[in-house]
This record gives C-alpha cells, sequence and structure tokens, in this order.
C-alpha cells in the first residue's frame, strides 16, 4: 500500500491515540480522533503533531480496540441501524466519532485500495464509544410533518433557566428532551428533500442561533452544526428508512440543544474578521472544537452558499483565541 506523507502522518496520530480512552476529566469526551482527522480535511496535517504535544497529555491510558474483521461496508450495515435513533448520545459524540473514522477511512481507501488496520481499529473504537451507555434523548423514527424549518425552531419551546444546569451538556439536553410534546414537535418539521439536504439545514440553523448566543449556549449549539454536518458521511451506509430516522434523530438533538439552551434573540449580523485564513486559524489554535467546527462549517458553507457558517467560524476562532 502506497501512503503519502500526510496520509503516515495521521496514521501515525490515531496510533497514538488508539493508547486512550473514550474519555477524560470526569466524562469528557476525547476528541483527539475526530480533531486530527478534521486536521486533514481541512488540509492542515503538518499541525497534527503539535495538536498532540498539547492534547494527548490531558488524556487517560486505555487498551485499544479489537480491529473491525471483514469488509467496512458491511460491517457498518451491522451495526448502524441500531445507532442512528441515538444520534445525541455522549452529545453526539459517538456519531462524530464514528463519521470521522468512516470519512478517514473513505479518504485513504480512495487513494490506495486498501484499508490500514489502525483506521480498521479506530472504527471500531468509534463504533464501541456510539454504543456504550444508554442515556438516549427521545426522539420520533421519523419526521412526518411539513413545518419549515425556521418556523419549526421558533415553535420549539424552552427549558425555563432555573431547570439548566451547568456541566455536562447531557443533562439539560436529556431535560429539554423529556419536556412534554417534545417528539411529537421535532416529527413536525419538513420532511420533504434528500436526508443530506435536510441534515444541512439543521447545520445552518444552529450555526446561526451559535452567532444568536453566548457562553455555554453557543457551545451547544456548536455541536448542533457538528452533528448534523458529519451526519451526512454515513447516509450512504443506511437504507432509506435508516436514513429518515437518522435525520429524525439529528433534528431531535438540535431540538433539544435550542430547548435546552438557546436565549439569543435573532442571528448576529455582526462581521467577525480573522487576519488569515480560516483553515490556518482554527488549526493554529490546536482547539479541538474549533478545528472541528471549522471544517464543518467550512464544508458546510460550500456546499450551500450561506455566510453564515463563515462568520460563525471566524466568531469561534476570535473567542478561543481570547479565552
Amino acid at each position: 500500500m502506497h501512503t503519502t506523507a500526510t496520509d503516515q502522518m495521521f496514521l501515525d496520530a490515531i496510533g497514538e491515540l488508539q493508547s486512550t480512552r473514550h474519555t477524560y476529566g470526569g466524562g469528557l469526551s476525547n476528541h483527539g480522533p475526530m480533531a486530527v482527522e478534521a486536521l486533514v480535511s481541512l488540509g492542515k496535517p503538518e499541525v497534527i503533531p503539535a495538536f498532540l504535544a498539547d492534547y494527548v497529555p490531558r488524556l487517560r491510558s486505555g487498551a485499544p480496540a479489537d480491529p473491525v474483521v471483514g469488509p467496512v461496508r458491511g460491517w457498518l450495515a451491522d451495526r448502524l441501524p441500531d445507532l442512528v435513533a441515538s444520534a445525541g448520545k455522549h452529545a453526539g459524540h459517538g456519531l462524530l466519532r464514528t463519521a470521522h473514522a468512516v470519512r478517514a477511512i473513505e479518504r485513504v481507501a480512495a487513494r490506495t485500495g486498501e484499508v490500514p488496520e489502525v483506521l480498521l481499529t479506530e472504527l471500531s473504537a468509534a463504533v464501541g464509544y456510539w454504543q456504550a451507555g444508554d442515556e438516549v434523548l427521545p426522539v420520533p423514527s421519523a419526521l412526518t410533518g411539513s413545518t419549515p424549518l425556521p418556523a419549526w425552531y421558533d415553535e420549539l419551546p424552552r427549558l425555563p433557566l432555573e431547570e439548566r444546569v451547568d456541566g455536562l451538556l447531557t443533562v439539560t439536553l436529556g431535560k429539554a428532551a423529556r419536556m412534554s410534546g417534545f417528539v411529537e414537535q421535532v416529527a413536525r418539521l419538513d420532511s420533504a428533500g434528500q436526508v443530506p439536504d435536510i441534515l444541512d439545514q439543521l447545520a445552518l440553523a444552529a450555526a446561526g442561533r451559535y452567532l444568536a448566543n453566548d457562553g455555554l449556549a453557543n457551545f451547544t449549539l456548536l455541536h448542533g452544526v457538528t452533528v448534523s454536518s458529519m451526519a451526512r458521511v454515513l447516509v450512504p451506509h443506511l437504507r432509506p428508512n435508516d436514513q429518515a430516522q437518522l435525520a429524525a434523530s439529528v433534528a431531535g438533538f438540535v431540538a433539544a440543544a435550542v430547548v435546552g439552551f438557546d436565549d439569543g434573540p435573532a442571528v448576529d449580523e455582526r462581521t467577525w474578521t480573522v487576519g488569515e485564513d480560516l483553515a490556518t486559524a482554527a488549526a493554529a489554535s490546536l482547539d479541538d472544537h474549533t478545528i472541528k467546527f471549522a471544517d464543518a462549517c467550512l464544508g458546510l458553507a460550500q456546499r450551500t452558499g450561506s455566510t453564515v457558517p463563515i462568520r460563525a467560524v471566524q466568531r469561534r476562532i476570535i473567542e478561543t483565541a481570547h479565552r
């Protein structure tokens, strides 16, 4: 198998991260594998060594997973249908890590015709993390409504401030999703169109709400963008009914983020500027969420032509620099 220098740097990084656990710091998700894959997607693989030097010391040691055995497509076909209803599990990080692993496999396999064992191990670890635990947000089995997305957002209730909890996002997301009528409201979203387009519209809406909020609220809505965008990677590996379930599950996750955290009155119209190209600036931050957010937003902007994701990632870069 012929690998490029970029491939090898990425594969070595994934190999190093496979000796670390899924979580650290009291329950935070290990973003290392996702972030290094996003750096390659952004065209900034040269930043991987600096990112690892900054990030790995905070992680905990653990045993690597067993690699996937057999063709990847068949392996995913056996497992994804049982997972797509739980897009919001681990605040979306199980889906995210799986999608980043799948995208990496597809990228390397397209160039070399083979899948390195280190990526088969990463996919197994990612799916294992998604499967772990039982905190699943209640969501409909499909979107069956005709409510346009802006109206759907406006009609979502908001969790009272006194019921919101600081700390892990999953607590407040769970409270939001258990509000009376939540599942029925999620199902009212317009189901017309292809699933990838529905996911992009959810990501765009979450990016707009990211701009309208501050603090923990915009950090949570950031995950609405990344989960919606990366879920598109999994769509080709699903049958139509499972694609519909994925769209409903992602919509439920985004809705829970809105219900539990969104306080902003309107999209922020300020112009956020960064003095260099956004991919370079995001990579230079060495911040896992900023790197992944930039990757999602830049792809979203390219697919949709919207400037909202550009302004959202500009804001994230500036805020990260001033932390």
